[in-house]
């Protein structure tokens, strides 16, 4: 199931991570307004230390929060271009 999950979610190609601007198209396909579209993008990169700190503080083995720490970084900076031309 791991594999599906990972293959799905492309969470070893951080390069695959979606963007601000995904999400803003999908709000504007799903009929939603824009406002709380780039509420929950700005929340989630406000919040990104308390994630990481969180990460940081598991029991996860050490190469893992490496790991995820990395892979939240990165999905965040992603989440950031609102742009499409980027």
């Amino acid at each position: 199931i791991f594999a599906v999950i990972n293959e799905f979610f492309c969470l070893n190609d951080p390069e695959a991570a979606y963007t601000g601007y995904d999400f803003l198209e999908l709000g504007r396909r799903l009929s939603l307004p824009e406002k709380p579209v780039r509420s929950f993008i700005n929340k989630l990169n406000s919040h990104q230390k308390k994630i990481t700190d969180l990460i940081a503080h598991s029991f996860m083995p050490e190469a893992m929060k490496v790991s995820a720490t990395a892979t939240v970084n990165v999905r965040i900076k992603a989440l950031q271009v609102t742009d499409e031309s980027l």
